[in-house]
């Protein structure tokens, strides 16, 4: 059986309220997704406080989010004064510069941050910033302490020749970077040149890059993000763009059902149509609107100030077969619309599986006695779950989800939190989360070759259970991904 939901927002302000529910909802919290979760709903705040439009739902709910969020990533900041992706990794100089960037926008719009934290957090991005030649980061670390008050004039004018080292996303910083030094004309001709290489047709614009440059997924680029911001680049040095319109319609077309493809691009994107909607007029409208499934009406809403940052949204059953929406509007105005469909499939098994260059996954339950497969199970025994990763190429960020089987919980993990390889030469730092339905383990950097990862689980009842397979994806590359069967388990 098939759902469909179908969204409306009257205006960009509702669309990018529907957008801060999939971030809030996210049910992880590295610290990347801590940041993005309240990062974005203190922007569109500030922008919707600027624009003198209520949204009761964020008024309630924002105070605590923000808090919540300072006081882990606080938790989270390591004795060196950075972060890494979780609270007991290396500290990573990208992760680290996102996080302070973070935390001096909370602090302008006007929330409490602890400055001792900020302190400690420029110190550590002082040395990286000296020692790199990668330019991805140096443009940066520079354009976060120039946040800060830390800018380096001399640095910004230095890296405008070294452009060709960057992606399209650090040079629309390096745009930025040089705004904040007092460097406006030279970012106006970078943001010229970001213009000239858009990706363009008649109603969308956004900004490609280059292959190796997006197989950087430790600094997490992607077209999507790259194109956010861009975006801002031009907001700030060229507003009048006719891009700009072309860019926000791209964005907006892109959405996976309200939202982008990972927590990252969600967070950058929303960022981004913040800085537009601060700017656009787009709400000084009025306008109804009608949609219909099948000729019925489903959604209905004549348009004022007073509900502009108000979506509507149904969810309809979907039997098998053709079926039409018509959205009909009257009056000047723009409306944004998503549509998500989500659908089940009635099967036994699930087979093990990948994308072109996914990971191979396998899973195996094992007496942890003798570490020999287990084909029987009652309740009360304890199973050794074994899965195997064999990775074709080195991938950042990897998130390992094991379901686990009706009937069994997890008790314990015995995998070691760091893994070793052949030769001694690298390691890699895995985090473990046990849930009461699922077994999550995460790793930073995983290279090539074969990777185990165990913990231990107990039958608790009997009866006839499946384990849905485990999945293995780089958390902000979902486009890659393996699994492992599925399976059918008995415990007597």
């Amino acid at each position: 059986f098939a759902t469909l939901k179908i969204s409306t927002s009257p205006s960009l302000a509702a669309g990018l309220i529907d957008s801060l529910e999939y971030l809030t909802g996210y049910p992880y919290g590295c610290v990347e997704q801590t940041m993005s979760r309240f990062l974005p709903t203190v922007l569109v705040k500030q922008a919707l406080d600027k624009l003198q439009i209520k949204n009761d739902k964020i008024e309630k709910e924002l105070p605590k989010q923000v808090e919540d969020g300072l006081t882990r990533l606080y938790a989270f900041q390591h004795g060196d004064g950075g972060w890494g992706w979780w609270e007991s990794d290396d500290s990573i100089p990208y992760e680290t510069a996102y996080v302070l960037d973070g935390l001096l926008q909370a602090k302008k719009a006007g929330y409490q941050v602890d400055e001792n934290v900020i302190k400690r957090a420029t110190q550590f991005l002082r040395q990286p910033l000296v020692d790199t030649n990668d330019y991805d980061l140096k443009v940066y670390l520079a354009y976060v302490l120039a946040e800060a008050g830390q800018g380096d004039p001399a640095l910004a004018r230095a890296m405008i020749d070294k452009q060709d080292k960057m992606s399209l996303n650090s040079r629309a910083l390096l745009a930025l970077l040089l705004k904040s030094v007092g460097e406006e004309a030279r970012a106006k001709e970078i943001v010229t040149a970001l213009e000239n290489i858009a990706v363009e047709s008649t109603q969308t614009a956004y900004w490609r890059e280059a292959d190796a440059l997006r197989r950087r997924w430790e600094y997490f680029i992607s077209n999507g993000r790259t194109t956010a911001t861009v975006l801002r680049a031009i907001l700030a040095l060229d507003p009048q763009s006719r891009l700009v319109a072309k860019t926000v319609r791209y964005l907006m077309q892109n959405r996976l059902g309200g939202y982008w493809r990972t927590t990252q691009e969600t967070a950058q994107t929303i960022i981004a149509l913040t800085d537009y909607l601060a700017q656009s007029g787009e709400l000084n409208t009025t306008y109804s609107y009608e949609v219909f499934v099948d000729g019925k009406s489903v959604i209905k809403q004549a348009v004022a100030r007073e509900n502009l940052a108000q979506q509507q949204s149904v969810t309809l059953n979907v039997a098998p077969g053709d079926h039409a929406i018509r959205i009909v509007k009257r009056g000047e105005g723009r409306l944004y619309f998503a549509t998500a469909q989500q659908y089940y499939i009635a099967t036994e098994t699930v087979g093990a599986a990948k994308s072109l260059d996914g990971p191979i996954v396998s899973r195996e339950y094992l007496d942890p006695k003798t570490n020999k497969p287990l084909t029987s199970f009652k309740v009360g025994d304890i199973v050794r779950v074994k899965l195997t990763v064999d990775a074709p190429r080195e991938s950042w960020y990897i998130m390992i989800t094991d379901p686990l089987p009706a009937g069994f919980e997890a008790i314990n993990y015995s995998l070691a939190t760091s893994g070793i390889e052949p030769g001694g030469e690298r390691f890699y730092w895995s985090r473990p989360d046990l849930r009461d339905n699922r077994a999550v383990f995460f790793t930073t950097y995983l290279w090539k070759g074969k990777h185990t990862y165990a913990y231990l689980i107990r039958a608790t009842t009997s009866g006839t259970f499946r384990a849905l397979p485990a999945e293995v994806t780089p958390m902000y590359e979902p486009e890659v991904w393996g699994r492992s069967a599925s399976v059918n388990v008995v415990v007597k």
